[in-house]
């Protein structure tokens, strides 16, 4: 049975990215006028073009088990961030968060599997569930406003 061991980097990125997740989410549900500048919206929709493939990348690795745990969380939080700050609407919003919850979901049973089949700790289930709720969380504090 093949287990990564813990390194202080890793722990240590995953307490800046839990600590930053909210912090982005609070700071990402705001909208943008009507009237930003041009440039500002390509910027933001530049960023979420590169976001996309981030994502897709470190979801090729995880299929493959090379991924770390915390790459994965990190780079469904940067899309999540990048999709967010160009919302106009709560609705808009709503669709960005149930979207990053389904892709966590996923990314759990992924997880989960590669922890069956003996290729990670334990301890990766409940990171990744962990990095879920938290989106879950802000899903459900925007759908009851």
């Amino acid at each position: 049975m093949f287990m990564r061991p813990v390194r202080m980097a890793h722990v240590l990125l995953l307490v800046v990215f839990f600590a930053g997740l909210g912090y982005f989410l609070s700071e990402s549900r705001r909208a943008y006028p009507a009237d930003s500048p041009a440039r500002l919206k390509e910027l933001l929709k530049e960023r979420l073009a590169a976001a996309r493939d981030l994502q897709k990348g470190v979801t090729e690795k995880l299929n493959v088990g090379t991924a770390l745990i915390a790459e994965v969380n990190e780079a469904r939080v940067t899309l999540l961030r990048a999709e967010l700050d160009l919302c106009e609407s709560d609705r808009e919003r709503i669709a960005a968060l149930e979207n990053s919850v389904a892709e966590a979901k996923k990314n759990e049973e992924i997880v989960d599997r590669q922890i069956r089949e003996g290729l990670l700790a334990p301890v990766e289930l409940p990171r990744v569930r962990v990095s879920r709720l938290e989106t879950e969380i802000e899903l459900e504090r925007l759908k009851g406003k």
